[in-house]
């Protein structure tokens, strides 16, 4: 600001509260029911200094999660590695989003092109713990009936049907059809 650059900026009391109940939003949704937010305000001419005390507190730890319906598709031992939530972590709803994705993505990948993943959970204030569930409702499976290719000029269509990760008669596979595959064996026949 010395250099006359920059916009001034001014305390706004409203903001500030709202800040606070940001901060403490933010730990509520990592697991941290308890947490408590103080602020100390100091005023001096043409400044202030904030400081911004948070006690964390215990959080809420995850201590089952239960995964039904994807029996017979993906093993449970595979979701679990693969979701972004275990047991024993602090029961964070945005990782807890997150894992119904990838469970999702899973069955998706592997030929149920309408799968949905429900999500539940119990909390328990008393012993900070929580119950989480996902129940997978995959739908019907499918396989690939036709693989079109259209508007090509310069690239022979049998040429850009190489490239693509999925076939006709391969089961529908919702990482492949979106490109996810790095490599396809017919890469290096181009040209």
């Amino acid at each position: 600001r010395w250099l006359g650059l920059g916009q001034k900026k001014y305390f706004d009391e409203t903001e500030f509260r709202r800040d606070v109940l940001r901060v403490i939003l933010l730990y509520r949704i990592s697991g941290y029911l308890r947490v408590q937010v103080d602020t100390l305000v100091r005023r001096s001419p043409g400044a202030v200094d904030i400081t911004f005390r948070i006690t964390e507190g215990p959080p809420v730890r995850v201590r089952l999660i239960a995964i039904t319906g994807a029996d017979g598709i993906v093993s449970r031992r595979e979701l679990l590695r693969d979701i972004p939530i275990a047991v024993g972590d602090p029961f964070n709803r945005i990782r807890f989003g997150w894992a119904a994705d990838t469970i999702q993505a899973a069955v998706r990948d592997r030929g149920y092109p309408f799968a949905q993943v429900y999500r539940s959970y119990d909390v328990n204030e008393d012993s900070l713990s929580a119950r989480i569930g996902f129940d997978v409702q995959p739908g019907a499976r499918a396989r690939v009936d036709t693989v079109i290719v259209e508007g090509t000029r310069a690239i022979a269509p049998a040429d850009v049907r190489r490239m693509i990760a999925i076939h006709r008669g391969d089961w529908y596979d919702h990482s492949a059809l979106y490109g996810r595959q790095r490599h396809r064996d017919g890469l290096g026949r181009l040209g």
